[in-house]
């Protein structure tokens, strides 16, 4: 179990520092912060609720956390909605204040044209400066993503900047004037003329009232084609007339098809669908806009940047060997145990550390049989250290990393369903969790919660996936503290079948069975 919180500490008054939208009234609990509803409202972040759960509409994203009474006060927890929208944040030392920036991604120059692409909106100034003649232009509220994409010429140069900007510097030879820009998460800024500075999107001012845009297709995009290739990956590329007025989205349907829905876009006149070896590319359109759908032969990992100017996808192929479970090392990993008892039923009758075992046992003993070599870090109960549960799977060469856990929350019987977590930011974690919980999912009379990044609960992820080398995922089976999870947890039947999605699950990932 991950979700359930730690000791009880006081709440009491904290600051919150966002970006460049200012300060905001907060609470504090341990290293967790909370806010009021409407401080997301100041932000311009529309919400709804259906009971305790709010949906919040952020930076052109649905975000869903479960908001908590806390002495009387309801509250919603801000470091889930962050690790959600990808903010990176942290506590000033002996301050009750919670500082967060946008993350930036990319910074690109090319052909007059510089582009970035952030996390969340960041704000954008421009000046000059002499000796020599350059151009510089601070992103406020923002830092350098640890895996920034980075592209500019000879003469020019990103870094962070004090506290909480990203300042990039182009030389130039003449001194440009600058047109005002707007806060965005991607930026678009045309360096061209006499050193003219304009944002293409930014709003045009005309005595005339405003024309109303259709609601039907108003952009265009190219055909997704192969722009590279390697032993490794895949790179598919599609180009983008005009900014795109929704955020792409996109969605794994199963381990082997992948949906890029485009809203208000259309696939440009003429435009034929290229042969790329190994993926199938079919496009959608309606009135809401195209769907560019992919299917591959097998299974593999994805990492997706969207920009003013393009598409890019990069499909990841996992190493599977001879693509067959006989003979692969999986360490299998119970939750807990000894005097870590995890989570426990409201009666405290059934404890998580038990449940963990149980299931993971199941899970060998079908790994066994279809011939993988399993390592099991407990098979009694007994404490095992976080991170030596990883470096047993690393010693042993391990080829995937299996954890069993059983979650809990605050509320009894609020939250229903499986969760299947994995090492965020890797692409190949991310797969292996999307080809397990594709099977979970169809286990009966238990509800799929979904797949989710461990940077969603802790801004540093979890131990276990953390510290392992490999793939690997981390189970949640459902709520102990819910009454028909746990009644369905115990079931041997559930059990058994949990054993055999974990292993066909594996087994889709290695494209030794079709999902």
């Amino acid at each position: 179990m991950v979700m359930t919180a730690g000791a009880q500490e006081a709440l009491r008054p904290a600051e919150v520092v966002m970006t460049h939208l200012g300060n905001a009234q907060a609470w504090r609990q341990g290293d967790q912060c909370f806010v009021n509803p409407n401080v997301l409202i100041a932000w311009k972040w529309p919400y709804s609720f259906v009971g305790n759960e709010a949906t919040i509409q952020a930076e052109g994203r649905t975000v869903r956390v479960t908001g908590r009474t806390i002495n009387s006060r309801f509250l919603l927890p801000l470091n889930e909605i962050y690790d959600q929208l990808g903010v990176a944040y942290q506590w000033q030392k002996d301050r009750d204040v919670l500082e967060g920036w946008s993350r930036v991604r990319r910074i690109h120059y090319a052909n007059g044209q510089l582009e970035t692409d952030a996390t969340v909106a960041v704000e954008p100034t421009t000046f000059f400066l002499d000796n020599p003649p350059r151009i510089v232009i601070d992103l406020k509220g923002a830092q350098l993503d640890e895996r920034c994409q980075i592209e500019l010429p000879p003469n020019g140069r990103a870094a962070n900047y004090g506290n909480g900007t990203v300042r990039i510097v182009l030389e130039t030879e003449s001194k440009p004037t600058f047109e005002k820009l707007t806060a965005s998460r991607s930026l678009a800024m045309k360096l061209e003329g006499e050193g003219v500075v304009q944002q293409p999107d930014a709003p045009v001012q005309t005595e005339k009232p405003p024309v109303v845009a259709p609601v039907g297709p108003v952009n265009e995009v190219g055909a997704l084609r192969q722009s590279a290739r390697s032993d490794s990956s895949i790179t598919l590329t599609a180009p983008v007339s005009g900014t795109l007025p929704v955020t792409p989205q996109l969605v794994r349907v199963d381990p082997v098809t992948l949906e890029l829905k485009l809203a208000k876009t259309k696939l440009k006149e003429g435009e034929t669908l290229p042969t790329i070896d190994g993926v199938s590319v079919e496009t959608i359109a309606d009135e809401t806009g195209t769907t560019m759908r992919l299917i591959l032969e097998r299974p593999m990992g994805v990492q997706f940047v969207s920009t003013s100017t393009s598409l890019q996808l990069m499909l990841v192929k996992p190493k599977v060997g001879d693509g067959k479970l006989v003979g692969k090392v999986v360490v299998v990993d119970a939750g807990h145990g000894g005097h870590d008892p995890g989570a426990r039923s409201p009666a405290g009758e059934i404890v998580e550390k038990q449940l963990n075992l149980a299931i993971s046992r199941l899970i060998a003993q079908e790994l066994s049989q279809q011939g993988a070599t399993v390592i099991e870090t407990r098979t009694t109960d007994v404490f095992i250290a976080l991170k030596e549960r990883a470096e047993i799977a690393n010693r042993n060469n391990a080829t995937f990393f299996v954890s069993t856990h059983i979650n809990s929350n605050r509320v009894n019987n609020s939250s229903s369903g499986t969760i299947t977590f994995y090492r965020g930011g890797n692409p190949l974690s991310q797969l292996l969790a999307e080809c397990i919980h594709n099977e979970i999912k169809q286990i009966p009379a238990m509800p799929s919660m979904g797949i989710w990044s461990d940077t969603r609960i802790y801004d540093t992820g979890f131990a276990v996936l953390r510290y392992s080398k490999m793939p690997g995922v981390l189970l949640e089976l459902g709520f102990i503290n819910n009454t028909k999870d746990r009644k369905r947890m115990m079931e041997k039947d559930y059990q058994e079948r949990v054993a055999r999605a974990v292993v066909k699950g594996i087994r889709v990932y290695l494209g030794d069975v079709k999902p």
